[in-house]
């Protein structure tokens, strides 16, 4: 429990952090860049696009459903972020597929 209340989520490394997205992208491609195996799954499709919006966490997404109601309609589990969770940490390790 943090100070506010609110309980701490573990990281997920391994399935559902940044980290996890591009490997996720690769397997579903069928293509061996040799990143780490991964439980993140994502639906066939010959074309992926990554998009990254900074600030936009799940709590936050989850309180205006209604400002993206697509984006909101794909939240099943949280994913997390590194530690630190700074822009700069999220996108190397976004774009590293380490965490």
């Amino acid at each position: 429990m943090t100070p506010g209340g609110e309980t701490l989520v573990e990281p997920a490394y391994g399935g559902r952090s940044l980290g996890d997205v591009l490997p996720a992208v690769a397997t579903a491609l069928g293509v061996d860049v040799g990143f780490h195996r991964t439980t993140l799954e994502l639906p066939p499709a010959r074309r992926y696009v990554v998009l990254l919006v900074d600030g936009l966490g799940h709590r936050l997404l989850g309180a205006h459903a209604d400002h993206a109601p697509f984006l909101h309609a794909l939240l099943r589990e949280p994913g997390v972020a590194g530690v630190p969770s700074t822009t700069a940490t999220s996108l190397t390790s976004l774009g590293t597929a380490l965490t």
